[in-house]
């Protein structure tokens, strides 16, 4: 019965969330669980592929005319946030563990007359690729991509862009091993 309960509930939600809000597409039914925000600002737009899992308390938040793209099959980790002030996009089969951050814009900083808050954000473009594990509390920034069938190790940062086929890791990432070594 208590399984029966959370399939109406997160059908419910697919329905309210996504079916319901023009600037959100799905290709098939995604699996929102509680507290999770879908946020779309005027122009933005969020796309999710066949058998998406977005996981509790996990925000997706496209602002101002940006986009983000979610592949079939993948799943956020929970407490995740995906911020786009431009373009991020998701491969097929991407798991994330809990407290993941991926963005595409950083806060500017170049001009000591102007307070950080008041300058415009650098935006630029995130890639994941297909068949990538993103490790617990990793952090995915601006202008970087991962390849596809690559891990993130937990608590990393990526800063820029990788191959396919590699184990990255640290703060900042760099290559630790292929991931068929």
């Amino acid at each position: 019965m208590y399984k029966m309960m959370k399939k109406i509930i997160s059908l419910l939600r697919f329905l309210l969330y996504i079916k319901l809000n023009k600037r959100i597409k799905a290709n098939g039914i995604v699996l929102l669980q509680k507290n999770v925000y879908l946020i779309v600002e005027e122009g933005g737009q969020i796309m999710f592929g066949k058998k998406v899992s977005i996981k509790e308390n996990t925000i997706i938040y496209a602002k101002k005319n940006s986009i983000i793209i979610i592949g079939d099959n993948t799943n956020t980790g929970h407490n995740t946030e995906i911020s786009a002030n431009n373009y991020i996009e998701i491969g097929n089969d991407v798991i994330m563990g809990a407290y993941c951050y991926i963005t595409d814009s950083t806060h500017g900083y170049k001009d000591s007359n102007i307070p950080i808050r008041n300058q415009p954000m650098e935006s630029g473009r995130t890639i994941i690729g297909n068949n990538v594990w993103i490790g617990r509390g990793s952090m995915i920034l601006k202008d970087s991509k991962v390849g596809n069938n690559s891990i993130v190790a937990a608590n990393s940062v990526v800063t820029k862009s990788f191959d396919d086929n590699f184990i990255i890791g640290g703060v900042p990432t760099k290559i630790i091993k292929s991931t068929y070594d």
